[in-house]
């Protein structure tokens, strides 16, 4: 019995490493392992493309909202709403030059 418990390896899981193996168990695990550089270049070009889903219509997701959705999105609008206009204050108009202002004295 003595000498089964002395064998036996603990399972450690698929990322374990080992003194022997650590940096071949870290080669394994890379997904383009096994491949030219052709075939990982199509693969990741092709998986860039997105998805063509159509878009859900807005009228039915407005429907599906409940009650604390509803009052989490008033309580949002109020705010925005009541911060007033723009933070910034409105533009005056840039001073006239010396050159062209014309006073009645100088005519």
């Amino acid at each position: 019995m003595a000498d089964t418990a002395d064998t036996e390896k603990p399972d450690s899981g698929q990322y374990s490493r080992t003194a022997d193996n650590g940096a071949a168990a870290e080669e394994d695990n890379t997904p383009h392992h096994g491949m030219s550089t052709r075939e990982y270049i199509n693969i990741i070009f092709t998986s860039l493309k997105p998805p063509m889903l159509s878009a859900p219509n807005p009228f039915r997701l407005v429907r599906m909202l409940n009650r604390q959705q509803w009052a989490f999105f008033a309580v949002a609008f109020f705010a925005w709403v009541s911060s007033g206009p723009a933070p910034f204050p409105p533009r005056s108009p840039p001073p006239t030059p010396p050159f062209l202002e014309f006073s009645a004295a100088s005519g």
